[in-house]
């Protein structure tokens, strides 16, 4: 799969499509969604599984003016406003913070470059009739059934042990059986 083919598969999907509407019109703020929500759907198109499930809907954008609690404020009128979804919305100039001896981050793309695993660090929004798609570490591992971690995450043991602990813990490979898991050997 290339990735104007994987663009294409999210475009037509209803729901992918009305929440990149939805983030389309958030006031001020360049939204993109992202992560687990781009992933899972990825994986359960591609293991042609009918019932799709968005648990979260993972929102990512980076902007310095927007502080923590405006983020959250942000977060709360979403959810408000379409309950239907359980959103998270991450302004990433926040979230070098979570991430062991990690330096705050210059851009969308270095954060997004720098999330845990390569399959789950990709972003997409809507402008207008157009769509823009991140990708830093590429989809080869997204549409391979790859999981793997990124070379920030290989950079320290630190954050391999969180690596290792959150494939772990997800389980991902009870729900798609077809997925190989890198660097999990201690």
């Amino acid at each position: 799969m290339t990735e104007k083919e994987l663009i294409a598969m999210f475009r037509q999907d209803e729901t992918i499509k009305k929440i990149l509407t939805v983030i389309e019109e958030v006031e001020g703020v360049t939204c993109y969604l992202s992560a687990g929500t781009l992933r899972n759907f990825t994986w359960d198109y591609l293991s042609q599984k009918e019932n799709r499930q968005f648990t979260d809907v993972d929102i990512i954008f980076f902007d310095k003016r927007v502080s923590y609690d405006e983020t959250c404020q942000l977060e709360t009128r979403l959810r408000e406003g379409f309950p239907e979804f359980d959103w998270e919305v991450k302004n990433q100039v926040y979230m070098h913070e979570h991430n062991p001896n990690t330096a705050p981050y210059s851009s969308l793309v270095e954060s997004l470059a720098s999330f845990p695993e390569t399959c789950t660090a990709i972003a997409l929004r809507k402008d207008g009739d157009d769509y823009d798609f991140l990708a830093p570490h590429g989809i080869e591992d997204l549409v391979n059934f790859k999981v793997r971690p990124t070379p920030h995450f290989l950079e320290t043991a630190e954050r391999l042990k969180i690596y290792k602990k959150r494939v772990t813990d997800k389980q991902w490979q009870e729900i798609w059986p077809r997925l190989t898991l890198a660097n999990m050997e201690d």
